[in-house]
């Protein structure tokens, strides 16, 4: 078997036991499998630990906290978002709040284009 076509064949067969495949990627897969002895294993492997996983009782992580933001961090957040706001609103200020014109030089090929440059309307075959 082709290297690409196992590796594909083990991407597919992975998703399979959620069931994220396409028909056509099932039937794909399928037929790939019918003749692969060793993406069948891997296959049977998988499906084998999703079964497991998916009857296994959860347990919860050891040493895991959830610690609630306190009133110091949300402050700080507060102060971080105001001093965002007002940077944008000092460069507003400065630029006069005007946006970006083309460039000029003869290295923007928009104004290369000849009449363009004049601002005269632009026709096709003139």
């Amino acid at each position: 078997m082709d290297r690409f076509e196992c590796q594909r064949a083990r991407e597919l067969a992975a998703l399979q036991p959620d069931g994220a495949l396409t028909e056509v990627e099932t039937v794909a897969l399928r037929h790939h499998l019918d003749e692969c002895a060793a993406c069948r294993g891997f296959a049977d492997i998988v499906a084998t630990l999703s079964e497991r996983l998916a009857v296994a009782p959860l347990e919860p992580a050891p040493g895991v906290w959830t610690v609630a933001p306190t009133r110091r961090g949300m402050a700080a957040r507060a102060r971080w978002t105001l001093a965002s706001v007002a940077a944008v609103l000092v460069l507003v200020a400065l630029t006069g709040g005007s946006t970006t014109t083309p460039d000029p030089s003869p290295t923007n090929p928009y104004l290369l284009i000849p009449g363009l440059r004049e601002g005269r309307p632009i026709t096709p075959f003139t």
